[in-house]
């Protein structure tokens, strides 16, 4: 072409964006002279499809002028990036709405988990479309409210296969595997992805035999849903199943690998845990926490290593309270006291994490095993919430022993000051005595 006008630039653009070329767009994009509109929007809704949010959020930044369109994509790239605040005023200030820019709304305030806002936002939608209710309903769904679910689903003048999925996932979730059924057997037509979906529900809840029978149904196998039946198989501990799809998978993706994982960490094979750990390729937090479980619950004294998997995934990975936790149990396990102590400081100190009860019940069960007893009474002083019984009880189970030395005004103090079932989780703790001949009946 001699020359190349803003529809040509435009055109090229999204042929590039549409075949995933983002790069070279991005590379165009930078030599067109004088973009127009439609060339912002092309690029913007490109960085916001491929999830390409620093790109996006810097489009919204540089863009001179904004029409629907731009305004919906950037209210989806702040959506993403959790900046929810920007979104509402990017919508607020849009002269005009269309359907998309309601849904794209309400979409953001589902990702940001704010679930009153959107139904608000729902309410005051001019129609409500089949998108909408689709977005409203997997809140509902993700929130294991399945029942505001049910009553929008059954308001609804038609579904199409969005609508099924999502309600098929919500029972699954809430563990209503009879609703799920009996909502599968009603679809018109059995595609992959219902197929699936019904698979996973089966899959998460236990239910072995219609996993089974639901998965050799399906007209081929996605690497989703080979992956539900990874899982499957793990809840029921089919070991050979599990290594036998897994080998004849064509497609693994980092889910594959993580269920792999957690399945044989789960049975406690640590040494086939640490080969299959090596052979990933990529090692996400699923990965890492996994493999440090599989050591911390061994209890195979294999807390050196633990902590060492721990320095190695701080090199690309920040650990998470279920990494602590997994820790903390090693050292537990361990006797090492010390250790223990460290790690519980380091995840304030170095990572910004507040521990949780179950941080503090690893540490007090340490503490109580050891017999330091009045380390752990100071621990539970400075515990940043009232102990219930299971704090009482991570203590109490493990310093059996330890209690008959402490004096019976230690005793009597402490069931002053605690309520009601320390007295019973006390008795069952403290060792029982023979009656002496004084005694009475």
């Amino acid at each position: 072409m001699p020359e190349h006008d803003a529809i040509s630039w435009a055109v090229m653009l999204s042929a590039y964006t549409r075949d995933g070329h983002i790069s070279i767009a991005q590379s165009l994009f930078e030599e067109i002279p004088e973009r127009n509109l439609a060339a912002w929007n092309v690029m913007l809704v490109a960085y916001t499809h491929h999830s390409l949010r620093e790109e996006a959020l810097q489009i919204c930044e540089r863009i001179p002028e904004q029409n629907v369109v731009s305004s919906t994509a950037t209210i989806v790239a702040f959506a993403r990036t959790g900046h929810l605040e920007n979104a509402v005023d990017v919508f607020m200030v849009m002269e005009e709405r269309d359907t998309v820019s309601w849904v794209a709304m309400l979409w953001a305030y589902v990702n940001c988990g704010r679930i009153f806002e959107a139904e608000f936002c729902f309410l005051e939608m001019p129609v409500w479309g089949i998108e909408a209710s689709n977005v409203m309903i997997q809140a509902y769904a993700e929130s294991r409210e399945v029942g505001k679910a049910r009553v929008l689903f059954d308001q609804m003048a038609r579904w199409d296969a969005i609508t099924f999925t999502v309600m098929l996932v919500g029972y699954g979730k809430c563990g209503k595997i009879e609703d799920a059924t009996c909502l599968f057997e009603k679809i018109p037509e059995h595609d992959v992805v219902s197929m699936t979906s019904m698979l996973f529900a089966y899959a998460q809840n236990g239910h072995l035999r219609e996993s089974k029978n639901i998965f050799v149904k399906i007209p081929f196998w996605s690497v989703v849903s080979c992956n539900a039946m990874l899982a499957s198989f793990s809840y029921h501990a089919c070991m050979n199943e599990v290594q036998l799809l897994f080998d004849k998978m064509d497609i693994k993706d980092q889910v594959s690998w993580n269920t792999l994982l957690a399945a044989y960490a789960k049975e406690g094979q640590i040494a086939k845990c640490g080969k299959i750990f090596e052979a990933m390729d990529e090692k996400d937090i699923v990965s890492w926490s996994s493999i440090l479980a599989a050591y911390a619950q061994s209890r195979c004294l294999l807390h050196g290593e633990t902590l060492r998997v721990l320095n190695t995934m701080n090199l690309t990975h920040s650990p998470d309270e279920s990494c602590f936790v997994s820790v903390l149990l090693a050292c537990s396990h361990a006797g090492k006291l010390e250790a223990a102590r460290r790690s519980f400081v380091s995840m304030r100190m170095d990572f910004g994490l507040n521990p949780t009860k179950q941080h503090y019940c690893c540490v007090l069960d340490l503490c109580g095993r050891l017999g330091r007893l009045d380390e752990a009474w100071e621990l539970i002083a400075a515990m940043p919430f009232v102990p219930d019984a299971l704090d009482w009880k991570c203590l109490l189970a493990s310093s059996y022993r330890s209690l008959e030395h402490r004096s019976e005004r230690d005793h009597a103090k402490l069931l002053v000051e605690t309520s009601s079932p320390f007295f019973v989780l006390l008795a069952n703790a403290c060792p029982a005595r023979s009656p002496t001949k004084s005694s009475r009946p």
